[in-house]
C-alpha cells in the first residue's frame, strides 16, 4: 500500500495521466474504465485510483457507467450523435498498460514489494499448522536481496500480526489457532460495525451500486472466480469502506485484524477448494442493500451476522487444512 505522504502525488499523477489521454482522444467518448483494472495497470492500490476518478468526474470528463466503472463522456466539441454517445467499450488491459507505462517507469518499486507477495503467501499458509521460526538472513539469501530488504518485508508482516518476535528478538510465525480466530472475530464484531456506522455517510450511492453490480456478476460466475477476485470483493467492505471511518483511532485498532482477510485469501480456493455455496457474497450484498436504503443501523446488523457466519467458515477451513500434510517449509523457515 502507498505511504500516506505519497498518496497525494500518486493520485494526482494518475489523474493527470488519464486527463491528458482523454483530452487527446486516446481515451475517447464511451471508453469504460474500471477501478481495479486501472489500479493493476498503474501498479497501485485502488485508493489513489478512486481519488483520481473523483477528480475526473468533478471535471466532467467521466461519469459513472450504467453497471459499474466509469465511462468517458463526449465533449461539447465532439458533436457526437446520441447513438454514438451510447456506444461503450471496455478499455483493454494492453491499452491501459500503455497509458500507464510512463507513470510506472517513473515510479520505482521498493525491493521489498517484489518479494512481499511470495513471503506473505508462504508465512500465512504456515500459520494454520503452528509456530515456525523465520531466519531473516536465510530469507535474504533465498530471495537474493539484502538483509535490509528482507527486514522491511518482515516488518510489514509483523504489523499485520502474521509474525512476532520472541525474547531473543527472533522472528516467528504466530500460530492461527482456534482461540486466535475466535479472538480476532470478536474484535471485528465489536469494532467493524461501529466503523461502518461512521463511514456510511461518506459512501457515494454510485459506488455502492457499482459494488452491488460486481457482487451480482460474481454470483452469476461462481465458482469460476479467482482467489484474487474474491479477495478484492471482500476488501471492498472490510478495508476500503470501513477504512473511511473518520475515527482514525478506531481504524488503527482494526488494522491488525486484516490478518484474517489475508489468511482467508490464502486458504479459500487455494489450499481449500471453493465451497459449493458462495462464501460471503450474499452477506455483503445485504450490507450494501441496507446502506442504499439509507439504513446504516441495518447495515451494521447485517455486518455482525456476516462476521458470525464467516467465523464458522474460517474454523472449518482451518480444520480441513490441518487434516492434510503441511506444505514443505521454505529454506528460511524451521519448526518451532
Amino acid at each position: 500500500m502507498e505511504k500516506t505522504e505519497n498518496r497525494h502525488l500518486i493520485y494526482e499523477k494518475i489523474h493527470m495521466t488519464l486527463r491528458q489521454r482523454i483530452e487527446a482522444s486516446d481515451l475517447g467518448p464511451g471508453a469504460v474504465l474500471y477501478e481495479s483494472a486501472v489500479a493493476r495497470a498503474f501498479g497501485v492500490s485502488r485508493a489513489p485510483v478512486q481519488k483520481a476518478f473523483e477528480l475526473l468526474a468533478d471535471e466532467g470528463l467521466i461519469e459513472p457507467a450504467e453497471r459499474r466503472g466509469y465511462v468517458v463522456r463526449p465533449r461539447d466539441t465532439d458533436h457526437v450523435n446520441a447513438g454514438q454517445a451510447s456506444t461503450r467499450q471496455r478499455t483493454s488491459a494492453d491499452h491501459l498498460a500503455m497509458i500507464a507505462g510512463t507513470f510506472r517507469s517513473s515510479r520505482p518499486v521498493a525491493t521489498w514489494q517484489r518479494i512481499y507477495g511470495e513471503v506473505e503467501k508462504e508465512l500465512a499458509a504456515r500459520a494454520v499448522f503452528g509456530r515456525a521460526r523465520v531466519n531473516e538472513h536465510e530469507m535474504a539469501r533465498s530471495f537474493s536481496v539484502s538483509r535490509t530488504v528482507a527486514h522491511d518485508a518482515l516488518i510489514r508482516l509483523h504489523n499485520l500480526g502474521i509474525l512476532d518476535k520472541d525474547r531473543q528478538s527472533r522472528w516467528f510465525v504466530v500460530p492461527l489457532t482456534h482461540e486466535r480466530i475466535r479472538n480476532l472475530y470478536e474484535v471485528r464484531r465489536l469494532l467493524e460495525p461501529a466503523a461502518l456506522l461512521g463511514a456510511a455517510g461518506l459512501l457515494a450511492e454510485n459506488e455502492l451500486l457499482a459494488a452491488r453490480d460486481r457482487i451480482d456478476l460474481a454470483l452469476a460466475r461462481y465458482p469460476n472466480l479467482t482467489v484474487d477476485e474474491l479477495h478484492d470483493l471482500e476488501t471492498d467492505l472490510h478495508e476500503r469502506w470501513i477504512g473511511r471511518c473518520p475515527n482514525i483511532e478506531l481504524v488503527t485498532l482494526l488494522r491488525p485484524t486484516q490478518l484474517q482477510l489475508i489468511s482467508n485469501k490464502h486458504m479459500l480456493g487455494a489450499a481449500v477448494r471453493l465451497p459449493d455455496r458462495e462464501p460471503f457474497l450474499n452477506e455483503h450484498r445485504a450490507v450494501i442493500d441496507a446502506l442504499l436504503d439509507d439504513n446504516p443501523e441495518a447495515a451494521s446488523r447485517a455486518l455482525v451476522n456476516h462476521l458470525l457466519l464467516a467465523e464458522d467458515n474460517v474454523h472449518a477451513r482451518a480444520d480441513a487444512l490441518r487434516t492434510s500434510p503441511p506444505p514443505p517449509l521454505p529454506p528460511y523457515l524451521s519448526e518451532g
